[in-house]
């Protein structure tokens, strides 16, 4: 070894060459995950309300349809029906008298109620004064509400005048030998003038019905008459004879 080698320092190697650190990506990638974690929070927050909204919604409709949560509707005052005018209901017909409307047929079967009854009328007690007959009974001298026929004098006249009340009909037989169904004709083709009195005379007779309306209200029977004047007094007081049969409902 030479003095040279001997007394040089020992050298150090050469520089090896440096390496290059790495560079620090913390803070991006940092940043990134947080900005993933914000959004992923918003998403869940943006999905919780739209169920939310989709629920209240669904629940709504569900209320409409079944009426819950619907508002009452306002009560309208109540108004009063127009009152209907009283009604008048007639009284149940009696036994004796149908409820439906008879009426004349000359081939009905008639059934007697009474026969050849004897009736005096006396004359009225003063001129144009009337007595009442109520045939049905028969009775003389009653009230004209329930009579079927009035007897009277024209002032100044002499013959006695017989009216028939209202309701009542009537017409003129040849004979009392007449049948209720007789009189049905006669009454129908040549009825007497309603309301009008006219004279009478021995030996007449005549067909009679009496009043419908008033046999219904009354609940009676409806009656077919035949009435023969038998007598004729010079004090103008008149004699009757009077059959009855009731006319079928």
């Amino acid at each position: 070894m030479s003095d040279e080698q001997a007394t040089d320092p020992i050298q150090p190697p050469p520089d090896a060459p440096k390496k290059s650190k790495p560079r620090r990506r913390f803070p991006f990638a940092a940043a990134v995950a947080l900005l993933a974690l914000l959004l992923s929070g918003a998403a869940v927050v943006l999905s919780w309300r739209a169920h939310s909204l989709a629920s209240s919604a669904a629940d709504r409709i569900e209320a409409l349809e079944t009426g819950v949560g619907a508002q009452p509707a306002t009560p309208t005052p109540d108004v009063p029906a127009p009152e209907e005018p009283p009604v008048s209901i007639p009284a149940e017909p009696t036994a004796t008298v149908s409820a439906t409307t008879p009426v004349l047929r000359r081939e009905a079967q008639y059934t007697g109620q009474y026969i050849e009854k004897a009736l005096k009328i006396p004359p009225a007690a003063r001129c144009g004064d009337a007595i009442f007959v109520d045939l049905d009974e028969p009775l003389v001298q009653v009230a004209s509400a329930v009579a079927e026929v009035r007897f009277s004098v024209d002032c100044g006249g002499t013959v006695p005048l017989m009216g028939l009340e209202g309701g009542v009909t009537g017409s003129v037989a040849s004979s009392e030998a007449v049948e209720p169904g007789g009189c049905v004709d006669l009454i129908n083709y040549s009825p007497l003038a309603a309301g009008a009195s006219q004279p009478i005379r021995q030996g007449q007779v005549y067909c009679v019905t009496t009043s419908r309306t008033a046999a219904y209200a009354a609940g009676i029977t409806w009656k077919m008459l035949i009435v023969a004047v038998t007598g004729v007094a010079e004090d103008e007081t008149v004699a009757l004879r009077v059959s009855a049969w009731n006319i079928p409902g």
